[in-house]
């Protein structure tokens, strides 16, 4: 109780939270979930970063000798989707929150299948290898796009990009029919590569979330 009162009244600093956290908590392999989300969009934070009040982090104790990997492929399951659609209390939107409240609530259940649990590990570790892969490509063309063409507007239509063909876009972002004649080959092409490895990984990613 003391260690409670003692963080909620920190104002050594007018810059410091008012209800800071022990920084042993944020030093650790961790699965990490915003507060208010529409489905299950937890991710794993091996970098050590810092949040606030507005997300939430599940630890997950040394002594149960089961590896984080095994835990988040539970928790960002349709499962508990269903689960805390069924329980907790829905939001505007269709949004739910995902706080220690309403997750109590959810058994993981425990195996001593070691098998299991690789399995799971493996799978785990793939997603967000390949999500990793896909967020970077996708990144890539879009800052390309946006430098070489002065880009202002429609920046979330660039989020999708590869939801369309080449003579789409142009369509749809005035500036990209300023390209030179001699490069309008390249730059399609250019959208082409990207727009098939992003289209096969996410293939790929739906395929072990299937599996997961």
């Amino acid at each position: 109780i003391k260690l409670k009162i003692k963080f909620k009244t920190n104002k050594k600093y007018w810059y410091a939270l008012n209800r800071p956290r022990q920084d042993k908590w944020f030093k650790q392999e961790r699965i990490i979930t915003p507060q208010i989300s529409y489905g299950c969009n937890m991710t794993l934070d091996k970098k050590q970063n810092y949040h606030n009040a507005k997300v939430y982090s599940f630890l997950v104790k040394k002594e149960y000798g089961v590896d984080v990997d095994y835990f988040f492929a539970i928790l960002n399951s349709k499962v508990v989707w269903f689960f805390l659609k069924s329980t907790g209390d829905v939001l505007r939107g269709g949004y739910f929150t995902f706080t220690t409240e309403y997750l109590k609530l959810f058994h993981i259940p425990y195996t001593a299948n070691i098998i299991t649990k690789t399995e799971i590990s493996t799978t785990v570790n793939m997603l967000l290898q390949e999500t990793n892969q896909l967020n970077n490509i996708s990144s890539e063309f879009i800052h390309r796009i946006i430098t070489s063409f002065s880009i202002e507007k429609n920046l979330k239509l660039l989020q999708t990009f590869y939801l369309f063909s080449w003579n789409e876009l142009v369509s749809k972002i005035p500036e990209l029919t300023k390209i030179n004649p001699q490069k309008q080959d390249e730059w399609e092409m250019y959208f082409e590569n990207h727009k098939k490895s992003i289209i096969n990984l996410q293939l790929s990613i739906d395929k072990l979330e299937f599996i997961s």
